[in-house]
């Protein structure tokens, strides 16, 4: 498998999950409601609240080189996701967070199986 594929599907699956982690940055500004009682109290609580982008990025430009692992990665954010909050939301929160990372997951595999082919 090539290190790097210009594949459509890798292409549309790393704007996927570039677009998905900033996505993500949104639910960062509730840091900004919060009452906190020094600056290095705020940094943590953003640092907090953007480790879920951070991962999704870092997982982004990994899947980048390597589609399985990428597909792997993103399949496995998913699954995440669901175990730590099952129950606790109405079925749509779960569509929208986990939705698109199992989106990204499968484009990853059908750009790796598009690298293989070609």
């Amino acid at each position: 498998m090539p290190l790097h594929s210009n594949s459509l599907f890798a292409r549309i699956a790393l704007v996927a999950g570039l677009a998905y982690a900033a996505f993500l940055c949104v639910f960062a500004l509730d840091v900004f409601s919060e009452s906190v009682n020094s600056p290095a109290d705020f940094v943590v609580s953003l640092l907090m609240h953007l480790s879920p982008a951070l991962l999704v990025l870092a997982g982004s430009l990994l899947a980048n080189r390597r589609h399985l692992l990428g597909a792997l990665v993103f399949s496995l954010f998913g699954t995440l996701y669901l175990i730590v909050s099952w129950g606790r939301f109405h079925w749509s929160v779960y569509a929208l967070i986990a939705g698109p990372l199992f989106l990204c997951s499968v484009l990853h595999l059908l750009a790796a199986r598009q690298s293989s082919v070609s």
